[in-house]
This record gives C-alpha cells, structure tokens and sequence, in this order.
C-alpha cells in the first residue's frame, strides 16, 4: 500500500518520482533498515521505490511516508482510507512496513486485489524484473543491491518478499506463462520459493491438462 499511494501521487506531478527526499535519523536507523546510509543523505522518489520493491528496506519506506504526509502517522490514515476505496474489507495498516502490530492485519484476498493495482504500473514492472540496480545518493554516493527473487525468470515476472516474527515468510508472485497469467499469494510460510514453486507447477500441471 505504501508504494501505491506514492505512485498515485505522480499521476498529479510527473516529476514527483525525480524529487530528492532526507533521511532523517528515524529513518536511518529504523528497524529492519539499511545501517551504512547516512542521516541527512538524499535519494530520489524513484531510487527509495526501487529500494523499497526489491528490498524492502523499511527506511526507504519510513522516509517516503513522511515525505508523502509529514509524519508516519499520517501517512498510515492515508493507508487505511485507500485500502476502503479498494474493498480491501479485512485489511487495517498500524505501521507502513508491514511490522507485526495486534491491530495490522490483512487477508491473501486483499493483497491478491492490492498487488494487481500496484503491478499495472509500468514503473514497478520495469523495477522487479530486474537482478540487480545501481542508485546514487545526491552527493553521488553509490549504493548497490540484488533482487531477493530467487525464481525470477521469464515466466516470474513480478514476487513481492516480506518476513515478520508473526507471519513468517510471505510472498507474492505473478507468473506469465504463454497466454496464461496468473497471481499468487503465500503467508505463513516457512520455506516461501519452494513451496511457492510447488504450487505453480502444481496450478500449471493441472490447467494444461
């Protein structure tokens, strides 16, 4: 939800995503964040995305959030009013990256809803089908990382990772396999590429037949 209410935003500036962004130190040190960026350090919209689909380094996401609305908690009404519009109905955001919290909660239906508004974008179908990108702060500090999709292929065309202590390992995967296009979503798992892979070729084996 973080990704697509930023890139609803672009549909109103299209310069939105070449805009520079501070992180502050909540950001820096965040749980779950990258510990070698530096407080006060710049990046674009576009490169903390980046960050933020293939990594989910969180303070890309918590930096984002407070661009976006000032604080962190606003930015999480934002979330919650979103996820109405969408008839994501048993879905409510505590916090933008996904931290296990007694009030953040969602359903496999309502990510399968949410991961189909956030993938027609061209920007993130550019972005996750990539092994590996380069980014560069604005004093031209280079950063550099690799895909977490250990599937990605041509016919794996879009997987979404994220582990929490609660939902263990989940994912999110499109497959594009001749005319056939299909999404897949795993909670709660303890092994998430190979029992995400057994279940494709198990879908798969059962369509062409």
């Amino acid at each position: 939800m973080s990704v697509l209410l930023i890139l609803e935003n672009k549909k109103n500036n299209q310069n939105y995503l070449n805009n520079w962004v501070k992180l502050d130190a909540n950001s820096v040190f965040h749980p779950g964040s990258r510990i070698d960026i530096k407080i006060w350090e710049q990046f674009t919209v576009r490169d903390l995305l980046k960050w933020a689909l293939i990594h989910s380094w969180n303070n890309a996401i918590i930096a984002l959030a407070k661009y976006d609305s000032w604080t962190v908690d606003k930015f999480v009404e934002k979330m919650n009013k979103r996820a109405k519009e969408l008839w994501l109905n048993h879905t409510h955001f505590e916090n933008p990256t996904w931290f296990d919290d007694k009030w953040h909660f969602t359903t496999a239906r309502d990510l399968a809803i949410l991961a189909k508004y956030v993938y027609k974008y061209n920007f993130v179908q550019e972005v996750v089908k990539q092994k590996k990108w380069i980014i560069f702060s604005k004093s031209r500090r280079r950063v550099e990382f690799l895909t977490t999709n250990r599937l990605l292929s041509d016919e794996v065309i879009w997987m979404k990772t994220w582990t929490t202590p609660n939902a263990w390992q989940c994912l999110i995967t499109i497959i594009k396999k001749e005319w056939k296009e299909l999404l897949f979503v795993l909670l709660g798992s303890r092994n998430r590429f190979w029992e995400t892979k057994s279940l494709i070729n198990f879908v798969f084996d059962k369509i062409d037949k």
